[in-house]
C-alpha cells in the first residue's frame, strides 16, 4: 500500500482577501476544511502545514495539522511559485527520513471538495503511468470560440484560431484547472521546475465542488453553494 502525506499550504499575506486563510467558512476557519479532509482519508499518513504566519500555524495544529517549521520570508511573497513551496516541503519530509510515494496537495481555498475527489485523484494516480494528476472541471469558456485578446487598437481576435466554429458545443473540450486537489510524485518535484514539465492526468469534477476562492465575492459564492446543498432547490416554471 501506497504512503500519501497531504501537503496545505498557506501563506499569511493575501492583497485580494487579507488573512483569507483564517476566515470562518461554515463554522471553521478555511484552511481547517482541508486539515480536516486529509485526516478523514485512510490513505493520508500525515497533514503537513506549510505557512509562514504564527496565527495559521496555531490554528493549523488546533485542528491537527503538524507545523513543524515556519516557510521562509522568500516562499512567502506574491511573486513566489507554489512548486518551490512543495519542493521546500518535499526537502524537509526528506530530511526528517519520512518521504512519502505521492504528496497530496490539498489548497485551503477549495472548501467544498468531496473525500470522492482526493481518493479518486489517488485512484488515477496510482493507476495511471504518470507524475501528477490534477483536478479539473468543465469550463464554461472556450478560447477557440468565446475567449478573445484585445490589442493596444482595442481589436479583439479569438485567442486560438482554429478555423471558424459557430457553435460551442464544436469546439474541442476545455476544461479549468481547480485547487481541489493534486496528487505528486516527489521525485518528480525534486527533478523539475513545473508541473507540466511532466505526464499530468486529469480527473474531471463537478463545478459545484472546484470553486477556488481568491477574493472576497468567491468565498460568498462558495458560501451560497454550500447553502444551496442543504435546500430543496426544484426549479417550478410558469404555467
Amino acid at each position: 500500500m501506497k504512503k500519501y502525506t497531504a501537503l496545505i499550504c498557506a501563506r499569511g499575506g493575501s492583497k485580494e482577501f487579507p488573512r483569507k486563510n483564517l476566515a470562518i467558512f461554515d463554522g471553521d476557519p478555511l484552511i481547517a476544511h482541508s486539515i480536516l479532509a486529509a485526516r478523514k482519508n485512510s490513505r493520508i499518513g500525515r497533514v503537513l502545514v506549510s505557512t509562514d504566519c504564527h496565527h495559521i500555524a496555531s490554528a493549523a495544529t488546533d485542528y491537527g495539522g503538524e507545523t513543524p517549521f515556519l516557510r521562509s520570508a522568500d516562499l512567502a511573497t506574491d511573486d513566489a511559485k507554489e512548486w518551490d513551496v512543495w519542493l521546500d516541503a518535499i526537502m524537509w519530509l526528506k530530511r526528517d527520513g519520512d518521504m512519502p510515494d505521492g504528496l497530496v496537495v490539498l489548497p485551503p481555498t477549495a472548501p467544498l471538495r468531496a473525500q470522492e475527489d482526493i481518493d479518486s485523484s489517488i485512484d488515477l494516480f496510482e493507476k495511471g503511468d504518470c507524475d501528477a494528476t490534477i483536478c479539473v472541471t468543465p469550463s464554461h469558456r472556450n478560447p477557440s470560440f468565446n475567449m478573445v485578446s484585445i490589442d493596444d487598437s482595442r481589436v479583439a481576435r479569438i485567442v486560438l484560431n482554429s478555423g471558424k466554429i459557430y457553435r460551442r458545443q464544436d469546439a474541442e473540450d476545455c476544461f479549468d484547472i481547480t485547487t481541489v486537489c493534486y496528487v505528486v510524485k516527489p521525485e518528480f518535484i525534486i527533478s523539475s521546475t513545473h508541473l507540466f514539465d511532466g505526464v499530468v492526468l486529469g480527473n474531471v469534477i463537478p463545478s459545484g465542488r472546484s470553486v477556488d476562492i481568491d477574493n472576497v465575492i468567491d468565498f460568498h459564492w462558495a458560501s451560497f453553494l454550500r447553502n444551496y446543498r442543504h435546500k430543496n432547490n426544484e426549479i417550478r416554471f410558469y404555467e
